[in-house]
């Protein structure tokens, strides 16, 4: 898969607000050392995944509850979640002390983020139930995660109708044209699933782009990693 590295340096910039810092896929650098200062210089040392970068002991350690306050590491994860690395998103989710307060730390734009990590684990009814606890469902960020939960849950003609609403609200989000074009895909409906198709080569500028292979993919018959 390809990764847009103008929105990786994005999400760089978001985690220095806080301290943390998201290198390459696969590695992830934060500043664990509470005072240290410098934790957000990107050419300084990469750790594995599951480890972060303490200022204060000089090397990688392993990710763990005490790394950071539950909610430093809620937001983190927000990132990670932001930056499609979902797996590693959920991994530091499951290290905070009480993860199931991630739904009170994190602000209520953020909550649908989380919902969709719970998601990518195919944990689809918890993460409707924080859906439900979002006191601004009707985001298109919200709704199409709205829509895929559902899909997956089996109301594949619900998803579509809150896909449909997302794309309403933001014309150009490709994830959500992506998704929507796979629920057309599993309806046997491939023409409209390729109007989504041409829709997110006009958006991206390319063919180059994770929505739009993922949904060629699937258009061709093709296993999409989901």
């Amino acid at each position: 898969m390809r990764r847009d590295f103008g929105s990786a340096r994005l999400m760089a910039a978001a985690a220095l607000a806080f301290g943390l810092c998201l290198a390459a896929p696969g590695l992830v650098r934060a500043d664990g050392g509470g005072g240290g200062g410098g934790g957000g210089n990107t050419d300084g040392p990469k750790c594995g995944k599951g480890e972060f970068w303490s200022d204060r002991t000089g090397h990688c350690e392993k990710m763990r509850a005490d790394a950071m306050p539950d909610k430093e590491m809620a937001q983190y994860a927000v990132l990670l979640s932001k930056a499609k690395r979902y797996d590693e998103a959920l991994d530091v989710l499951n290290t905070m002390r009480n993860p199931s307060d991630a739904v009170t730390l994190l602000p209520d734009a953020d909550l649908a983020e989380y919902a969709i990590v719970l998601a990518k684990a195919k944990r689809y009814d918890e993460a409707l139930a924080v859906l439900d606890k979002m006191k601004n469902p009707n985001t298109a960020i919200a709704l199409n995660y709205r829509g895929y939960v559902t899909r997956h849950l089996g109301r594949v003609d619900e998803g579509i109708g809150y896909y449909l609403r997302s794309v309403k609200l933001d014309p150009r989000y490709a994830q959500v044209r992506e998704y929507l074009g796979e629920a057309y895909v599993i309806k046997g409906d491939l023409p409209r699933a390729k109007v989504q198709l041409a829709m997110i080569r006009s958006i991206c500028g390319n063919t180059a782009c994770d929505e739009y292979e993922d949904l060629d993919k699937a258009i061709a018959g093709k296993s999409v990693e989901d």
